[in-house]
């Protein structure tokens, strides 16, 4: 499975988010992390990305990992960010686009 995070903050406030960042801990040996991806968007500042790749059975342990790391940002101004949990029609047993012909 995999979770995404995406986050967001005004330039301005890259050095307050840069701090917490290098200060964020490892993950743990379960999570395969990749990133962050960076994007600069006009209007509304910087995006980040990162996936976070996990077995199914370690969800709830990769959630909390994941949203822990997010409230180290809590407090840089401007700072959005939200956590999508993104599966492979693989892992539901559904495929999503219907029948294969």
């Amino acid at each position: 499975m995999v979770i995404m995070s995406t986050v967001s903050y005004l330039p301005e406030n890259f050095k307050d988010a840069y701090k917490r960042f290098k200060d964020l801990p490892s993950p743990p040996s379960f999570v395969t992390m990749k990133g962050p991806y960076m994007k600069c968007e006009a209007g509304s500042g910087l995006k980040g990305y990162v996936i976070y790749e996990f077995d199914q059975s370690k969800m709830r342990e990769a959630y909390e990992f994941v949203a822990n790391r997010m409230g180290k940002f809590v407090g840089v101004s401007g700072f959005t960010y939200s956590i999508d949990v993104l599966f492979e029609p693989t892992d539901t047993g559904v495929n999503p686009v219907g029948p294969i012909q």
